[in-house]
């Protein structure tokens, strides 16, 4: 039976974990009292909505997609996404019906501070709030459980006026916020990997944190030379289109109908073809230490108190996992010897790493480049000390760092300038490490980073910002759209990456 008719037709099965999960903590956090909120710089903007345009496009694609480089999973919205999202401050007391052995029954799923989540921020040093929000509103966080999005894939939000569409891939175990406004006039035309990169003047520092408001909020160009707009844009809905392109989720837009790559975060085939999504901020981490980080959190419920954009036959239990084994394995992807298969596993021709291994890709110029977990967090090394890495990728300088819950990298230039961090705190190697891969190999334990110094600031390195000093509430740029995901999917992608300290 396919990957996604299993899935659509018998809900959850296996033991609970997380398709995800080698990246994640899973244990409660440990830290003491949270940095305070971010606050703005005084009188000017901080730098949250700056995220890259979207990834190169590789070389061997090219747009639109063709029919037949789409694999069909199971019918369009048989993955039912959700479309009505109910918030709570935690799922005490939940109810939801399931269907197993003993019959339709009542379950009380439960939301453990182990268990990954989506977090994102709106306001105060976090996503720009929406234009329909009101003057004094105040910051909104919200968790997005990974229990729910193994089931759903996408939730269609409104985060203080802001329209988001949250996704995540359990084939890749990659995560993409993004705003869910799509043009209404004009798309941007068919593009290809072969196109140059291109950086107009105004665009050049886009991707540098900055504290001054005056300078344009515009991404820079991406691989194909095109740059995300708003004009004339209008909320639309995303659902699950059912189809995969390289084992990755691809989603539809009502408005228009064109499929959307996850992994390109921008519309592959239809009449908004080369439109690239506008990404946002977000942070993949686990429940108990997003909700000590962000007290007044709120966080998703499953259906049915949220509602489906089609109705669920039969109804899932959110305490399972359907992908449990398939994180474990080597099982590569959907069909012949993927998740689909009860064979043996397809080859896997790559040996650099296990295929399941979580990486942080970073591409920019032309430049791919994967940075594993044990690598980051396992030694000293001449671009940094052991859990923070400072590295060029193509022309972009970037800091990667290993923090509690996984690998984070950002655009190191502040101001315009490649700067140095140092870490401050944090900086300690544990005697187990966090379970945050279980094919990375290395050495026994981690060494992650809280917090480290740069340009006169202490950044925090969860979620890139300044909590003190001049630049305080400014945001580091993330030098990638996407969370980590499984080597295999970003080799896919990149054919031709490079892999931090394996390749020279």
């Amino acid at each position: 039976m396919r990957r996604r008719r299993l899935l659509a037709a018998v809900g959850g099965l296996g033991a609970l974990g997380l398709a995800g999960g080698a990246t994640l903590a899973a244990r409660q956090s440990t830290r003491g009292d949270p940095p305070s909120s971010p606050e703005p710089a005084t009188g000017r903007r901080p730098a949250g909505d700056r995220v890259p345009a979207g990834p190169p496009i590789p070389r061997d694609v090219q747009l639109p997609l063709p029919e037949s480089a789409f694999e069909r999973g199971t019918a369009r919205d048989a993955i039912p996404a959700i479309v009505e999202p109910a918030v709570a401050p935690d799922w005490a007391g939940l109810s939801v019906p399931v269907d197993d052995q003993f019959g339709r029954r009542t379950a009380r799923p439960r939301l453990a501070d182990g268990d990954a989540v989506i977090g994102v921020r709106v306001g105060d040093g976090g996503i720009d709030a929406g234009p329909e929000a009101d003057d004094d509103h105040r910051p909104v966080a919200r968790a997005y459980p990974l229990r729910v999005l193994v089931h759903h894939e996408v939730v269609n939000d409104v985060v203080a006026g802001r329209p988001l569409a949250v996704t995540y891939c359990p084939l890749c175990a990659s995560g993409l916020v993004a705003d869910r406004r799509v043009p209404t006039e004009g798309a941007v035309p068919p593009t290809s990997g072969s196109a140059p990169e291109t950086a107009t003047a105004d665009q050049s520092d886009a991707g540098t944190a900055t504290n001054d408001g005056a300078g344009p909020e515009t991404a820079i160009a991406d691989g194909a030379g095109a740059r995300r707009s708003t004009t004339g844009a209008a909320p639309t809905r995303f659902g699950v289109s059912g189809l995969l392109w390289r084992d990755n989720l691809v989603l539809y837009d009502a408005a228009t109908g064109s499929l959307w790559s996850q992994l390109l975060a921008r519309a592959v085939r239809g009449p908004l073809t080369g439109t690239p999504l506008e990404p946002l901020p977000s942070t993949l981490t686990t429940w108990g230490r997003w909700r000590a980080d962000h007290p007044g959190t709120d966080v998703l419920l499953p259906p049915p108190h949220s509602g489906t954009i089609a109705p669920m036959d039969v109804p899932r239990d959110y305490r399972l996992n359907p992908y449990a084994a398939y994180g474990d394995n080597r099982a590569v992807g959907f069909g012949e010897g993927g998740f689909a298969s009860q064979g043996t596993p397809a080859p896997f021709d790559d040996d650099r790493l296990h295929p399941k291994t979580q990486v942080l890709g970073v591409a920019h110029g032309g430049t791919a480049r994967a940075y594993p977990y044990a690598t980051v967090a396992g030694r000293d090394g001449p671009n940094g000390r052991a859990g923070l890495v400072h590295d060029r990728v193509g022309d972009l300088p970037v800091v990667v760092a290993a923090v509690a819950d996984g690998l984070v990298a950002y655009d190191r230039r502040i101001d315009g300038r490649a700067r140095r961090f140092v870490p401050v705190d944090g900086h300690e190697r544990s005697g187990e490490g966090p379970a945050v891969d279980r094919h990375a190999g290395g050495p026994e334990g981690a060494t992650t980073v809280r917090t480290a110094r740069a340009a006169g600031s202490r950044w925090r390195l969860a979620d890139g910002v300044a909590i003190d000093g001049p630049r305080r509430g400014t945001r580091l740029a993330p030098a990638t759209r996407h969370t980590t995901q499984f080597w295999f999917a970003w080799l896919s992608l990149y054919p031709e990456t490079s892999v931090y300290g394996i390749d020279g």
